[in-house]
This record gives structure tokens, C-alpha cells and sequence, in this order.
């Protein structure tokens, strides 16, 4: 069976593709649909990326002990992402 509907992509998406994939802005598209979490905690990079497991706003994603839902230490470091440190 052949379908010539279906394509993958190695790279990423112009704007343009995805504007006619997807109908909205490659912004839009993100911001709605996508959950970028590169430490794998659940949270994502932006405060309503909808793909994310979890609400908020990652303030260090390249560490999963920080995030809105981490227990604030006393480490000098901002550990729940709430721009205090203690």
C-alpha cells in the first residue's frame, strides 16, 4: 500500500510548512501543541505549552531536580523556579 499523504521530516519545519500543515503560525503551532523538555521532568520551557505533563514554566531545563514543583533548599539556588533563593 502506497500513500503519498504521508511524509516525515528529519529536521525541523519552516514556518511556512508548518502554516500549511497546520493551518497557524509555526508559534502558534508550538506554543499549543508542542512541550520542549529537554530534562525530562514534565515541565517545558513555556508557560502554556499544552504537551507538557505539567503547568509552569521551567526555569532550568537542563536540570530535573528544578522546576515550579521542586521543594525550595537552602542551596543559594532558585530550585522552584520562583526567583527567589535561599
Amino acid at each position: 500500500m502506497h500513500n503519498d499523504n504521508v511524509r516525515l521530516y528529519n529536521r525541523d519545519l519552516s514556518a511556512t510548512e508548518v502554516s500549511t500543515l497546520y493551518n497557524e503560525t509555526k508559534d502558534d503551532f508550538l506554543t499549543n501543541v508542542c512541550c520542549t523538555d529537554v530534562d525530562g521532568d514534565g515541565y517545558g520551557i513555556a508557560t502554556n505549552n499544552s504537551g507538557c505533563s505539567k503547568t509552569g514554566a521551567d526555569c532550568d531545563d537542563n536540570n530535573a531536580a528544578i522546576n515550579p514543583g521542586a521543594t525550595e533548599v537552602c542551596n543559594s539556588m532558585d530550585d522552584n523556579c520562583d526567583d527567589k533563593r535561599i
